[in-house]
């Protein structure tokens, strides 16, 4: 399940959240190693005019293999700071990732959201 939220922040800034909550013996892929076939997390921003994308805080991945993958267990949060938004400014931010347990991959999961500083 995918989630995700806005809120202001001083200095017309914003803070996006993302939560993911993964199931017990499942998976997801931060960052993926030359030659792993997998899919990692990937946040995707449309942001209005004259706004960009801040610092991103996301939590400590577990290694996964012997080529620099590394995964995700249970549940995560990724936080985005979105740098001259003002009230009532609208971004999307598009989530993917890839699901894995021990055997097998399931389909890429693909969740957009509109979100509205208020």
């Amino acid at each position: 399940m995918v989630s995700a939220s806005v809120r202001p922040l001083s200095g017309n800034q914003a803070e996006v959240k993302v939560g993911i909550k993964i199931l017990a013996g499942f998976h997801i892929y931060k960052e993926v190693g030359q030659g792993d076939p997998y899919l990692p997390l990937k946040l995707e921003f449309q942001l209005p005019d004259g706004a960009k994308l801040g610092k991103a805080d996301y939590p400590a991945a577990k290694p996964f293999g012997d080529k620099g993958t590394t995964m995700y267990e249970d549940n995560l949060t990724v936080t985005q700071i979105v740098e001259g938004v003002s009230a009532s400014s609208k971004l999307t931010c598009k989530v993917s990732c890839q699901c894995c347990d021990a055997h097998v991959c399931m389909p890429p999961l693909e969740k957009e959201f509109v979100l509205t500083v208020k």
